[in-house]
């Protein structure tokens, strides 16, 4: 019993961190995009073997093709799966990442541009 309730207690404290969407876009930065995106030379397939499949597609109303990557981290603090002590405080954290890449008619890159966002989202009586 000693052993269960510990176990219980240390995970409790870990909280816990999910993550989704396109995972290689999580180790990219704009440096790390600037070395592998190039305008009027970076081609679909390039993009398709460095990022895989798009989680959208769309077009620009000149009927350009624009492909979207997201990847976002959701951190959940751990006083949040505390009973009564959430009630006080909790916490979670998303951070999200959207690449956004357009084609020209021969599928050649001719625009990209990459966008970070961190939310931060509490609630309990100590929060407000």
């Amino acid at each position: 019993m000693k052993i269960l309730s510990t176990c219980f207690i240390a995970l409790s404290l870990l909280g816990c961190v999910t993550k989704t969407g396109n995972l290689e876009l999580e180790r990219s930065t704009p440096v790390t995009l600037d070395a592998v995106i190039k305008r009027n030379v970076t081609t679909a397939e390039d993009i398709r073997n460095y990022l895989g499949s798009p989680l959208r597609v769309g077009y620009t109303p000149a009927g350009h093709e624009m492909w979207t990557y997201v990847f976002r981290k959701t951190d959940i603090k751990a006083r949040t799966f505390i009973p009564i002590a959430n009630l006080f405080s909790s916490e979670v954290d998303t951070s999200e990442k959207t690449l956004v890449i357009t084609f020209d008619a021969n599928k050649v890159v001719t625009n990209y541009t990459i966008a970070e966002t961190l939310q931060k989202n509490t609630s309990g009586i100590l929060e407000r």
